[in-house]
């Protein structure tokens, strides 16, 4: 045995590949336990004053996380909260057969805060109230401030999509 190998020498090298074994394993635990959350438009549609938005949440963290709230954010910096409580969009009612069986359908908004578990999605119907006019035009991009459970809001930037009309959120 070479005589540079000493009791001291073995454990100093284990000591430091455990230093860096442990720094390794916390650093993959927080890139996947951190709040990863992917978030898109899937339909769009403006009634008066209000803008009403179908999104795709998807969870990729290994926690469940809650979004709390949405906000758009204009050039200006405004904000436009978005409705916290559940709101019929549309509600129609069908007449059918002999019998005259009657069926009622309604699209709702989503009520807040949106639970979404671990590495889980979900699509859910968000509506925006703009009674001080503040977006005048469409924005080609819609910028959100998105507000969870897991730390400090993220805004997020997504494409612009094509408005929608009545008879296609029936689809």
């Amino acid at each position: 045995m070479p005589c540079w190998i000493t009791r001291e020498f073995v454990l100093a090298v284990i000591s430091i590949l455990a230093f860096v074994m442990s720094s390794i394993s916390w650093l993959h635990m927080w890139l996947y336990q951190r709040r990863n959350l992917k978030i898109s438009i899937i339909q769009f549609i403006k009634i008066n004053e209000s803008y009403h938005f179908l999104f795709s949440f998807e969870n990729i963290s290994r926690l469940p996380i809650l979004i709390s709230r949405i906000e758009i954010i204009s050039k200006d910096k405004s904000r436009i909260q978005c409705s916290l409580a559940s709101e019929i969009m549309i509600k129609t009612t069908t007449k059918s057969g002999k019998d005259g069986s009657i069926s009622n359908n309604s699209i709702c908004t989503t009520q807040f805060p949106i639970p979404i578990s671990s590495l889980g999605g979900t699509s859910e119907r968000v509506v925006f109230n703009d009674d001080q006019n503040i977006l005048e035009n469409l924005p080609k991009d819609w910028n959100f401030r998105v507000c969870t459970n897991r730390g400090k809001a993220f805004q997020i930037k997504l494409p612009y999509v094509d408005p929608v009309g009545y008879e296609d959120l029936l689809l």
